[in-house]
């Protein structure tokens, strides 16, 4: 059970860190320019939080967290690159039973589009404690802030992960704030 546990949980961050668009195209216009060089920098994860609603073979449980503890980043590259790299504490809620969960060595790169003021993440890579995470293969985040000092993305997602030859669906809700 903490396998599946784990498993699930380093799938929904990496997935996260590690959403795409529907257009990989590097040509693509970056939105007005403005956002794109904005997001170029090194920025350090100050909060994230979750909800979390997963449906298996007919059963439905919602869960929230939040990350404690945190020590990540995110580097937005110039080349339209990014790195995420760091370790965390999730404390979970999952249906009134709560769980803290350390996770160690989390990493993911890829590239990164910007469209307006939504961030699209591709072509990802991603790690959790020494195994591989999927990427979700979906999905973008709304940049809700961006200044001289913090970077704020929220995201949704809807997921259709296959584990074990079982098939599930995942809806999430996710808060990211970043500061340099």
């Amino acid at each position: 059970m903490k396998t599946i546990k784990f498993s699930l949980l380093a799938f929904l961050f990496i997935t996260f860190i590690s959403c795409s668009s529907e257009s990989d195209d590097p040509d693509e216009e970056q939105g007005d320019g403005t956002i794109s060089s904005e997001i170029v920098d090194e920025w350090n994860l100050e909060a994230w939080d979750y909800s979390m609603t997963s449906s298996f073979e007919g059963i439905s449980v919602t869960s929230l967290g939040e990350a404690k503890d945190i020590n990540a980043s995110i580097k937005f590259n110039s080349d339209n690159t990014f790195n995420f790299q760091g370790n965390y504490t999730v404390v979970m809620d999952i249906e009134g039973l709560t769980n803290e969960m350390p996770v160690n060595g989390a990493s993911s790169t890829g590239d990164y589009s910007i469209d307006g003021y939504m961030l699209n993440l591709s072509n990802t890579l991603g790690e959790m404690q020494g195994q591989q995470v999927p990427s979700s293969g979906g999905g973008e985040m709304e940049i809700v802030e961006i200044s001289e000092n913090t970077l704020i993305l929220r995201g949704e997602q809807e997921i259709v992960p296959e584990m074990a030859g079982m098939t599930s669906r995942i809806e999430v809700n996710e808060y990211y704030e970043f500061s340099r």
